[in-house]
């Protein structure tokens, strides 16, 4: 004698809808720690937006389920300041002089703490609603 345990189950619901739903809220949450005052090392507001939702290089996995989120910019001297070889650091605001190398770092770790401690139970809760239907 045997049990049947399996039952029917919705790839899209369980995993496709949440993982997507994840990204997009850990993108938030990323693309508002880089725009945060101080963050940014030349506040002129391109470098900023350009790392805006919904710009060509910030964005979902379009694979269904998403495996990976992406902000980032296009903007060259967004690369050539967190690569710095000169030393440079933040002349005024919040982050006034701290080095500017690695400057998206910072925003980055400060997004995955958040990620970390709020959306991952989001993720599990939105999952576990998908298997439950």
């Amino acid at each position: 004698m045997r049990i049947d345990v399996r039952r029917e189950v919705k790839r899209a619901a369980i995993l496709d809808v949440p993982l997507r739903r994840f990204f997009e809220r850990a993108l938030v949450v990323t693309v508002g720690r880089i725009q945060q005052a101080g963050n940014v090392p030349i506040d002129t507001g391109r470098l900023r937006a350009d790392f805006g939702l919904g710009t060509p290089t910030t964005l979902v996995d379009r694979a269904n389920p998403p495996s990976w989120a992406m902000a980032g910019t296009n903007l060259d001297y967004g690369r050539i300041l967190h690569d710095d070889k000169q030393g440079r650091r933040f002349a005024d605001g919040p982050s006034k002089g701290k080095r500017i190398k690695g400057w998206l770092n910072r925003p980055r770790d400060q997004a995955e703490a958040a990620i970390k401690k709020d959306l991952l139970k989001t993720l599990a809760h939105d999952m576990e609603k998908g298997w439950n239907g």
